[in-house]
Protein backbone atom coordinates (compact mmCIF):
# COMPACT_ATOMS: atom_id res chain seq x y z
CA UNK A 1 0.00 0.00 0.00
CA UNK A 2 1.84 3.39 -0.77
CA UNK A 3 1.04 6.55 1.01
CA UNK A 4 -1.42 8.92 -0.62
CA UNK A 5 1.33 12.07 -0.33
CA UNK A 6 5.18 10.70 0.36
CA UNK A 7 6.64 12.66 3.32
CA UNK A 8 9.71 15.31 2.85
CA UNK A 9 12.78 14.03 3.41
CA UNK A 10 15.16 14.73 6.05
CA UNK A 11 17.23 17.05 4.13
CA UNK A 12 14.30 17.97 1.49
CA UNK A 13 16.24 20.72 -0.44
CA UNK A 14 19.60 20.54 -2.12
CA UNK A 15 21.69 22.99 -3.82
CA UNK A 16 24.53 23.73 -6.15
CA UNK A 17 26.96 24.02 -3.26
CA UNK A 18 25.89 21.23 -1.66
CA UNK A 19 26.39 18.63 -4.97
CA UNK A 20 28.99 20.76 -6.88
CA UNK A 21 31.23 22.40 -3.97
CA UNK A 22 31.94 25.51 -5.58
CA UNK A 23 34.01 22.67 -8.61
CA UNK A 24 34.25 24.01 -12.03
CA UNK A 25 32.26 20.19 -13.04
CA UNK A 26 29.47 20.52 -14.45
CA UNK A 27 28.23 16.82 -14.84
CA UNK A 28 28.29 14.42 -11.71
CA UNK A 29 27.16 10.86 -11.87
CA UNK A 30 26.77 7.68 -9.55
CA UNK A 31 24.63 4.70 -8.38
CA UNK A 32 23.06 5.27 -5.08
CA UNK A 33 21.71 1.61 -4.21
CA UNK A 34 18.71 1.31 -1.64
CA UNK A 35 17.23 4.74 -2.93
CA UNK A 36 14.38 5.22 -0.73
CA UNK A 37 14.65 8.92 -0.87
CA UNK A 38 11.30 10.95 0.28
CA UNK A 39 10.33 14.05 -1.44
CA UNK A 40 12.87 16.75 -1.67
CA UNK A 41 13.67 18.80 -4.71
CA UNK A 42 17.14 20.57 -5.99
CA UNK A 43 18.09 23.44 -8.24
CA UNK A 44 19.76 22.04 -10.85
CA UNK A 45 18.82 19.18 -13.49
CA UNK A 46 19.14 15.49 -12.23
CA UNK A 47 18.42 12.38 -14.76
CA UNK A 48 17.28 9.19 -12.91
CA UNK A 49 17.72 6.09 -14.72
CA UNK A 50 16.31 3.11 -12.49
CA UNK A 51 18.81 -0.16 -12.58
CA UNK A 52 16.66 -2.34 -10.51
CA UNK A 53 13.79 -2.64 -8.03
CA UNK A 54 10.19 -1.55 -8.41
CA UNK A 55 7.69 0.93 -6.33
CA UNK A 56 6.39 4.13 -7.00
CA UNK A 57 8.00 7.44 -7.93
CA UNK A 58 6.28 10.56 -6.34
CA UNK A 59 6.31 13.47 -8.38
CA UNK A 60 4.75 16.97 -7.98
CA UNK A 61 1.22 15.83 -7.03
CA UNK A 62 1.44 12.65 -9.11
CA UNK A 63 2.59 9.46 -8.61
CA UNK A 64 3.44 6.63 -11.10
CA UNK A 65 4.67 3.09 -10.87
CA UNK A 66 8.61 2.88 -12.23
CA UNK A 67 10.13 -0.45 -13.28
CA UNK A 68 14.42 -1.36 -13.78
CA UNK A 69 14.69 0.80 -17.28
CA UNK A 70 12.43 3.71 -16.63
CA UNK A 71 13.92 7.44 -17.55
CA UNK A 72 12.77 10.36 -15.22
CA UNK A 73 14.28 13.85 -15.90
CA UNK A 74 13.98 15.99 -12.53
CA UNK A 75 13.53 19.81 -13.42
CA UNK A 76 15.15 22.52 -10.81
CA UNK A 77 12.53 22.87 -8.11
CA UNK A 78 10.53 19.85 -8.72
CA UNK A 79 9.50 17.77 -5.54
CA UNK A 80 9.91 14.28 -5.99
CA UNK A 81 10.58 10.99 -4.00
CA UNK A 82 10.83 7.04 -4.63
CA UNK A 83 8.57 4.79 -2.12
CA UNK A 84 10.01 0.54 -2.92
CA UNK A 85 6.91 -1.62 -3.60
CA UNK A 86 8.19 -3.53 -0.29
CA UNK A 87 9.77 -2.85 2.83
CA UNK A 88 12.86 -4.77 1.93
CA UNK A 89 13.02 -3.86 -2.09
CA UNK A 90 16.41 -2.80 -3.35
CA UNK A 91 16.09 -0.06 -5.47
CA UNK A 92 19.49 1.20 -7.24
CA UNK A 93 18.91 4.38 -9.13
CA UNK A 94 21.52 6.15 -11.70
CA UNK A 95 21.38 9.65 -11.23
CA UNK A 96 23.66 12.33 -13.59
CA UNK A 97 23.39 15.89 -12.29
CA UNK A 98 24.02 18.42 -14.38
CA UNK A 99 24.89 22.11 -13.51
CA UNK A 100 23.24 24.84 -15.26
CA UNK A 101 25.95 25.89 -17.35
CA UNK A 102 26.40 22.48 -19.01
CA UNK A 103 23.06 23.56 -20.68
CA UNK A 104 24.66 27.11 -21.39
CA UNK A 105 27.70 25.46 -23.24
CA UNK A 106 26.02 22.51 -25.06
CA UNK A 107 22.84 24.71 -25.98
CA UNK A 108 23.74 24.51 -29.46
CA UNK A 109 24.27 20.60 -29.31
CA UNK A 110 21.38 19.66 -27.00
CA UNK A 111 18.55 22.63 -29.31
CA UNK A 112 19.59 20.38 -32.10
CA UNK A 113 18.45 17.35 -31.16
CA UNK A 114 14.71 16.41 -32.10
CA UNK A 115 13.61 14.82 -28.84
CA UNK A 116 15.14 17.26 -26.34
CA UNK A 117 12.39 19.44 -25.83
CA UNK A 118 10.17 16.20 -25.13
CA UNK A 119 12.36 14.42 -23.01
CA UNK A 120 12.86 17.61 -20.66
CA UNK A 121 10.07 20.52 -20.99
CA UNK A 122 7.20 18.06 -21.85
CA UNK A 123 7.10 14.89 -20.20
CA UNK A 124 8.60 16.12 -16.80
CA UNK A 125 5.31 18.66 -16.95
CA UNK A 126 2.68 16.61 -17.83
CA UNK A 127 4.03 13.46 -15.33
CA UNK A 128 3.70 16.33 -12.68
CA UNK A 129 0.07 16.35 -13.73
CA UNK A 130 -0.41 12.52 -14.07
CA UNK A 131 -0.63 13.11 -17.32
CA UNK A 132 2.65 11.64 -19.50
CA UNK A 133 1.65 8.01 -20.25
CA UNK A 134 2.41 8.22 -23.88
CA UNK A 135 5.72 10.02 -23.42
CA UNK A 136 7.23 8.15 -20.66
CA UNK A 137 10.64 6.88 -21.54
CA UNK A 138 11.12 3.10 -20.54
CA UNK A 139 14.07 1.47 -21.84
CA UNK A 140 13.51 -2.08 -20.53
CA UNK A 141 15.96 -4.48 -22.25
CA UNK A 142 17.81 -1.85 -23.84
CA UNK A 143 18.80 -0.37 -20.53
CA UNK A 144 21.84 -2.76 -21.20
CA UNK A 145 23.12 -0.82 -24.10
CA UNK A 146 23.93 2.33 -22.07
CA UNK A 147 25.24 0.15 -18.76
CA UNK A 148 28.75 0.50 -20.30
CA UNK A 149 28.73 4.21 -20.23
CA UNK A 150 26.77 4.54 -16.90
CA UNK A 151 29.90 2.21 -15.43
CA UNK A 152 32.27 4.81 -17.06
CA UNK A 153 30.69 7.93 -15.74
CA UNK A 154 30.00 6.45 -12.15
CA UNK A 155 34.20 5.88 -12.32
CA UNK A 156 35.11 9.16 -12.79
CA UNK A 157 32.68 10.57 -9.92
CA UNK A 158 36.20 10.86 -7.53
CA UNK A 159 38.78 11.87 -10.31
CA UNK A 160 39.28 15.58 -10.04
CA UNK A 161 41.55 15.89 -13.32
CA UNK A 162 40.30 17.75 -16.68
CA UNK A 163 40.42 14.94 -18.73
CA UNK A 164 37.66 13.32 -16.30
CA UNK A 165 35.55 16.42 -16.81
CA UNK A 166 35.60 16.15 -20.36
CA UNK A 167 34.74 12.39 -20.36
CA UNK A 168 31.75 12.58 -17.64
CA UNK A 169 30.35 15.91 -20.45
CA UNK A 170 31.02 13.59 -23.18
CA UNK A 171 29.49 10.90 -21.63
CA UNK A 172 26.41 12.83 -20.41
CA UNK A 173 26.39 14.45 -23.88
CA UNK A 174 26.16 10.28 -25.29
CA UNK A 175 23.51 9.48 -23.04
CA UNK A 176 21.19 12.43 -23.54
CA UNK A 177 21.31 11.89 -27.23
CA UNK A 178 20.32 8.52 -27.39
CA UNK A 179 17.54 9.38 -25.14
CA UNK A 180 16.62 11.66 -27.12
CA UNK A 181 16.67 9.17 -30.19
CA UNK A 182 14.31 6.82 -28.67
CA UNK A 183 11.37 9.36 -27.97
CA UNK A 184 12.14 11.25 -31.00
CA UNK A 185 9.11 12.16 -33.15
CA UNK A 186 8.70 12.36 -36.66
CA UNK A 187 7.95 15.42 -38.53
CA UNK A 188 4.50 15.37 -38.55
CA UNK A 189 4.63 15.55 -34.68
CA UNK A 190 7.02 17.82 -34.24
CA UNK A 191 5.24 21.03 -35.01
CA UNK A 192 2.27 19.70 -32.14
CA UNK A 193 5.09 18.81 -29.53
CA UNK A 194 6.23 23.28 -30.23
CA UNK A 195 2.50 23.86 -29.80
CA UNK A 196 2.21 22.13 -26.58
CA UNK A 197 5.72 23.53 -25.16
CA UNK A 198 4.94 27.13 -25.82
CA UNK A 199 1.16 26.30 -24.22
CA UNK A 200 3.03 24.75 -20.97
CA UNK A 201 5.65 27.65 -21.04
CA UNK A 202 2.78 30.42 -21.33
CA UNK A 203 0.30 28.33 -18.47
CA UNK A 204 2.95 28.30 -16.35
CA UNK A 205 3.19 32.13 -16.81
CA UNK A 206 -0.72 32.96 -16.47
CA UNK A 207 -2.92 32.49 -13.86
CA UNK A 208 -4.53 29.01 -14.51
CA UNK A 209 -7.84 30.09 -12.91
CA UNK A 210 -8.55 32.74 -14.89
CA UNK A 211 -6.55 31.21 -18.35
CA UNK A 212 -9.20 30.04 -21.51
CA UNK A 213 -8.49 28.17 -24.61
CA UNK A 214 -9.11 31.06 -26.63
CA UNK A 215 -6.42 33.23 -24.23
CA UNK A 216 -3.91 30.20 -24.53
CA UNK A 217 -4.53 30.16 -28.58
CA UNK A 218 -3.68 34.05 -28.55
CA UNK A 219 -0.59 33.44 -26.24
CA UNK A 220 1.39 30.90 -28.85
CA UNK A 221 -0.14 32.80 -32.05
CA UNK A 222 -1.64 29.76 -33.10
CA UNK A 223 -5.66 29.28 -34.69
CA UNK A 224 -8.03 27.92 -32.36
CA UNK A 225 -8.00 25.02 -34.55
CA UNK A 226 -4.65 24.34 -34.37
CA UNK A 227 -3.81 24.45 -30.35
CA UNK A 228 -7.26 21.89 -30.17
CA UNK A 229 -5.70 19.51 -32.85
CA UNK A 230 -2.51 19.64 -30.88
CA UNK A 231 -3.90 19.08 -27.69
CA UNK A 232 -5.68 15.89 -29.31
CA UNK A 233 -3.18 14.53 -31.12
CA UNK A 234 -0.35 15.01 -28.64
CA UNK A 235 -2.22 14.34 -25.24
CA UNK A 236 -5.59 13.34 -25.82
CA UNK A 237 -6.78 15.69 -24.20
CA UNK A 238 -8.66 19.47 -24.55
CA UNK A 239 -6.72 22.37 -23.71
CA UNK A 240 -9.59 23.05 -21.68
CA UNK A 241 -8.78 19.95 -19.86
CA UNK A 242 -5.46 20.53 -19.39
CA UNK A 243 -5.67 24.29 -17.93
CA UNK A 244 -8.55 22.35 -15.79
CA UNK A 245 -5.36 20.20 -14.29
CA UNK A 246 -3.28 22.62 -13.75
CA UNK A 247 -5.87 24.22 -11.80
CA UNK A 248 -6.06 21.50 -9.57
CA UNK A 249 -2.61 20.79 -9.14
CA UNK A 250 -2.64 24.57 -7.95
CA UNK A 251 -5.08 23.32 -5.75
CA UNK A 252 -3.28 20.96 -4.24
CA UNK A 253 -0.20 22.97 -3.36
CA UNK A 254 -2.41 25.68 -1.92
CA UNK A 255 -4.08 22.70 0.48
CA UNK A 256 -0.56 21.76 1.06
CA UNK A 257 0.94 24.92 2.21
CA UNK A 258 -1.75 27.30 3.41
CA UNK A 259 -4.34 27.62 5.67
CA UNK A 260 -6.73 29.35 3.01
CA UNK A 261 -10.29 27.68 3.45
CA UNK A 262 -11.58 25.76 0.58
CA UNK A 263 -14.28 27.67 -0.61
CA UNK A 264 -11.66 30.65 -1.36
CA UNK A 265 -9.09 28.02 -3.03
CA UNK A 266 -11.95 26.64 -5.52
CA UNK A 267 -12.82 30.30 -6.31
CA UNK A 268 -9.03 31.63 -6.60
CA UNK A 269 -8.51 28.62 -9.05
CA UNK A 270 -11.22 29.04 -11.47
CA UNK A 271 -14.00 26.79 -10.20
CA UNK A 272 -17.95 27.60 -10.48
CA UNK A 273 -18.22 26.80 -6.54
CA UNK A 274 -16.71 24.60 -3.98
CA UNK A 275 -19.18 21.41 -5.01
CA UNK A 276 -17.56 21.50 -8.59
CA UNK A 277 -13.86 22.03 -7.34
CA UNK A 278 -14.45 19.26 -4.37
CA UNK A 279 -16.10 16.25 -7.05
CA UNK A 280 -13.20 17.72 -9.24
CA UNK A 281 -10.45 17.19 -6.99
CA UNK A 282 -11.67 14.00 -5.76
CA UNK A 283 -12.10 12.21 -9.07
CA UNK A 284 -8.57 13.30 -10.01
CA UNK A 285 -6.49 12.62 -7.19
CA UNK A 286 -8.69 9.63 -5.24
CA UNK A 287 -9.38 11.95 -2.16
CA UNK A 288 -11.41 14.72 -1.09
CA UNK A 289 -9.38 18.56 -0.55
CA UNK A 290 -10.16 18.36 3.42
CA UNK A 291 -8.50 14.63 3.58
CA UNK A 292 -5.60 15.69 1.48
CA UNK A 293 -4.65 18.86 3.95
CA UNK A 294 -5.15 16.25 6.65
CA UNK A 295 -2.63 14.07 5.22
CA UNK A 296 -0.16 16.70 4.22
CA UNK A 297 -0.52 18.00 7.71
CA UNK A 298 0.01 14.49 9.43
CA UNK A 299 3.50 14.14 7.03
CA UNK A 300 4.56 17.28 8.28
CA UNK A 301 4.01 16.37 11.43
CA UNK A 302 5.55 13.08 11.57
Amino acid sequence: MYPVILPDDVKCKWSYSDVFNGTSRLVKAYTHENFHMLMHCHDFYELNIVLCGSGMHYFGNSRRAFLPGDVFVIPPGSRHGYYPSRPEERVDIFHILLHENFFIRYRAELSGLQGYVLLFTLEPTLRSLDRSQRYSLRLGERLEEIRPFMDKMGALYYNDCAEADVMLNASALYIIAWLCGICRNNDAQKQELQVLSDCIKAVDAAEPGSLTAEMLAKAVSVSRSTLFRSFRRGLGMTPGDYIRLCRLDDAALRLRSGEERIADIAQSCGFFDSSHFIKAFSEHFGITPARYRRAARDNENQ
